[in-house]
């Protein structure tokens, strides 16, 4: 996206929308990736590429975050915020605050918990420069 298009979440949904968004960055061919805000916009984009033209991974990487089950669908490539590891550890600590200090995973009643990049079929390094 272009700096003009930082937040176009509420119009993902049309199609026209994001062909209208995508194409106006068209002219920065230098892009090569495209992150969406979530697992749905990152969709809306491959969708996007798919009716344009746009082979992904090979012209474009794709990356979405939640790691939903469309994510897998799709062979997205996306980010899991490891929300089972987060619930148990909220959990824990909220039965047995002691947990946190017991397992050296709190820092100032903060309990840190990894993510992960789920790499599926949209992400590798482009192939080709894209023309004009």
């Amino acid at each position: 996206f272009s700096q003009r298009h930082h937040d176009a979440t509420p119009i993902l949904g049309r199609p026209r929308a994001v062909d209208r968004v995508l194409g106006e960055s068209a002219p920065h061919r230098a892009t090569t990736a495209c992150v969406g805000a979530n697992d749905s916009a990152a969709i809306q984009c491959l969708k996007h590429f798919e009716r344009n033209g746009v082979a992904v991974p090979g012209d474009m990487s794709v990356v979405g975050f939640d790691d939903s089950f469309a994510a897998q669908v799709y062979g997205l490539t996306s980010y899991n915020d490891n929300g089972p590891v987060a619930v148990q550890a909220a959990l824990d600590f909220v039965v047995d605050p002691r947990w946190a200090a017991l397992a050296d995973v709190a820092r100032d009643g903060v309990v840190e918990v990894s993510g992960f990049v789920k790499e599926r079929s949209t992400t590798g390094p482009p192939r080709r420069a894209r023309s004009r």
